[in-house]
C-alpha cells in the first residue's frame, strides 16, 4: 500500500468510495441526505472540495487502484475575546473500500495526515462523525479524537 498526496486527477477513482459513504448516510438519515444519482456532479463537486483554500488530502493506492482517502482543510483561527489563536486540521472525508476496512489503511492515511498538519504547524486535528456511524466513532477515539462539542437537532 501507497500513501499519496491527492491530486485533482485521482477525483474520478474517489466516487465509488464517496458515493458507499454517502449511501450509508442516505440509509440512516434519509431526510439529510441525498442519494447521488450522478458520478460527474460528485466528481465536480470532490475538485471542488480539493481547491478549497487549506485543503489536503491523501490517497492509499494498492496497484495503481485507490483504496482510500481522506479530505481535510488545514484551518486557522484568528485570536478574539473568545478564542485563542490556532491552527488545527478539520478532517472532513474519509473512506475506505470494504475490500480493504479493517487493515490499517484509515490508520495510515490519518497518521499520514497527522504529520502533515503538524509540518503546516497545526496544533490538532478535529472531525465530526454521525451518530449512527459507530466504526467513525471508533476509529477517530483510536487516533486520540473525542467528543467536544456535541450538536443536536430536530424538527421545527
Amino acid at each position: 500500500m501507497k500513501i499519496s498526496r491527492l491530486q485533482r486527477d485521482d477525483a474520478g477513482s474517489l466516487v465509488v468510495l464517496a458515493r458507499a459513504v454517502q449511501q450509508l448516510h442516505v440509509e440512516h438519515q434519509p431526510d439529510r441526505y441525498r442519494a447521488i444519482h450522478d458520478d460527474a456532479e460528485l466528481e465536480r463537486w470532490i475538485v471542488s472540495h480539493l481547491e478549497q483554500e487549506g485543503a489536503i488530502g491523501f490517497c492509499a493506492k494498492v496497484d495503481r487502484e485507490v483504496i482510500g482517502y481522506l479530505i481535510a482543510i488545514i484551518s486557522k483561527t484568528e485570536a478574539h475575546p473568545l478564542l485563542s489563536n490556532r491552527r488545527i486540521v478539520i478532517l472532513d472525508e474519509i473512506s475506505v473500500h470494504p475490500d480493504h476496512q479493517r487493515k490499517g489503511v484509515a490508520d495510515a492515511l490519518l497518521d499520514t495526515l497527522k504529520r502533515e498538519g503538524k509540518r503546516q504547524g497545526a496544533s490538532a486535528i478535529r472531525s465530526s462523525y454521525a451518530s449512527f456511524n459507530a466504526s467513525s466513532s471508533a476509529l477517530l477515539r483510536k487516533h486520540g479524537m473525542v467528543p467536544m462539542t456535541i450538536t443536536c437537532e430536530g424538527p421545527l
